[in-house]
């Protein structure tokens, strides 16, 4: 209540859950556009900083930032480059290959260099086959040499893409070719029979009969 003062109704119309805290709060007065958003993004940088501690750090995920309209990214710049904001991590994901130089993501992240702000870059790639086995060994729990096989199977079918591993895994499920034997307490396979099943070698197909 102290760091929203008189705007909290501002955040309460954006996530009305603050409500459950704050109690019901004054409206606000109308304002132009311009001068609408100018208090938004002051009384959300205010809030944002309550849960910035360094004994409680704050970790925001934003996904899908190729997409992001230019409101979002000029409110992204006013956190990064707020200097009363400490203990603040912002991860954005985006797709690389849908973002040019002259994106307006890449025009912010220059800025941000610029200014100075801490920023890393992690370039994504396809998961290994280490990494594809170890991923389907903890999903159901077996050892590295048990799932091996599958892993090489699920490498050859998806090329190692996160995402497309994950919808061949739930279609083999749904196909009833992975399945949990509730008398063994475990998940079960035959390589032989998934190999002999007409499944696509292009998950882009799969989803696309999936729709």
């Amino acid at each position: 209540l102290a760091a929203l003062g008189p705007n909290g109704q501002v955040i309460i119309d954006v996530i009305p859950e603050i409500e459950l805290i704050t109690g019901p709060q004054p409206l606000v007065p109308e304002l132009g556009p311009a001068e609408a958003l100018n208090r938004f993004n002051l009384a959300f940088q205010n809030f944002i900083r309550v849960f910035c501690t360094p004994a409680h750090p704050l970790v925001v995920f934003l996904d899908d930032l190729q997409w992001a309209d230019s409101a979002s990214l000029k409110l992204i710049k006013l956190m990064m480059m707020d200097r009363h904001m400490r203990s603040l991590l912002l991860i954005g994901a985006y797709r690389d290959n849908e973002v040019d130089a002259t994106h307006p993501l890449m025009t912010l992240v220059k800025q941000l260099w610029q200014e100075k702000v801490n920023i890393n870059t992690i370039t994504l790639q396809p998961l290994s086959q280490l990494h594809l086995c170890q991923l389907i060994a903890d999903t159901v729990h077996h050892n590295l040499e048990t799932t091996l096989s599958l892993a090489e199977l699920v490498l050859n079918k998806t090329e190692g893409n996160p995402f497309f591993v994950n919808e061949f895994l739930k279609n083999l499920y749904t196909e009833e070719l992975l399945q949990f034997n509730p008398r063994a307490q475990q998940w079960e396979w035959d390589i032989a029979q998934i190999q002999s099943q007409d499944l696509t070698d292009n998950v882009i197909e799969l989803l696309i009969s999936k729709l």
